[in-house]
């Protein structure tokens, strides 16, 4: 098959952030391939130890994210 190679990302490119947790939030954020839209998700509301709001939030953006499943 033959095709072209993806376009990369210029030099020293940082993907925004996924998993924020500063100020108290625990909340994971997904964002469209397009990076036009996005959509957050407040782990930190759930009625669960701080670590177990941390651990789903982060199991979320392993799914979730470009090599997610």
């Amino acid at each position: 098959m033959t095709g072209r190679r993806a376009a990369l990302p210029a030099a020293g490119y940082q993907p925004p952030a996924r998993l924020l947790l500063d100020g108290g939030r625990c909340v994971a954020r997904f964002t469209t391939e397009d990076g036009r839209r996005s959509k957050d998700y407040d782990f930190g509301r759930l009625p669960v130890p701080r670590p177990l709001q941390i651990a789903f939030a982060e199991a979320f953006c392993q799914r979730t994210g470009t090599a997610g499943t």
